[in-house]
């Protein structure tokens, strides 16, 4: 914004304010869109939404505790998810595909955690074995075998 002398004060404010709010809606047009896409996802894998910033394991290019470092941004309570495929990981009824799910959420918490995220903002640690596949036609595909860390939204229940 440019301004001469020649402007009165209370147009000053006026074209100030003016300002302020067209920045402001455009500030948060993309946090607005990126919120719907993250609702729209739930179940489509490793998805985390903070702070207006989608991020999916297959496109982060690091280590995996580079995700702990954007989640500990946010406030927000956390979810994660362990899922598997159909095939069996064991023989042994000691150890099935609802231990092996379960075991990758948790191990999937002791790295964030190491990465920095404070301790208890992870409320729940799941693991759904095969009952949520990603790839709905083929339960034996290696895309079924994942971890989702779901940052809600504060307040919202999981």
């Amino acid at each position: 914004m440019l301004v001469d002398g020649s402007i009165s004060p209370d147009d000053f404010d006026q074209v100030l304010d003016s300002h302020i709010e067209t920045h402001h809606d455009e500030a948060v047009k993309p946090a607005g869109t990126l919120a719907k896409v993250g609702d729209a996802m739930p179940a489509l894998g490793i998805v985390a939404a903070v702070l207006g910033i989608v991020i999916t394991m297959q496109h982060v290019d690091g280590k995996p505790e580079e995700i702990g470092h954007h989640v500990a941004v946010a406030p927000n309570p956390i979810t994660i998810e362990g899922h598997t495929d159909s095939r069996q990981y064991s023989t042994s009824r000691q150890y099935s595909n609802w231990e092996l799910s379960s075991d990758r959420a948790n191990s999937a918490r002791r790295v964030l955690e190491a990465a920095g995220l404070p301790e208890g903002r992870i409320d729940r640690v799941i693991g759904h074995a095969d009952r949520i596949p990603m790839v709905q036609g083929d339960p034996l595909d290696a895309m079924n075998r994942r971890i989702s860390i779901i940052v809600r939204r504060m307040g919202q229940e999981p």
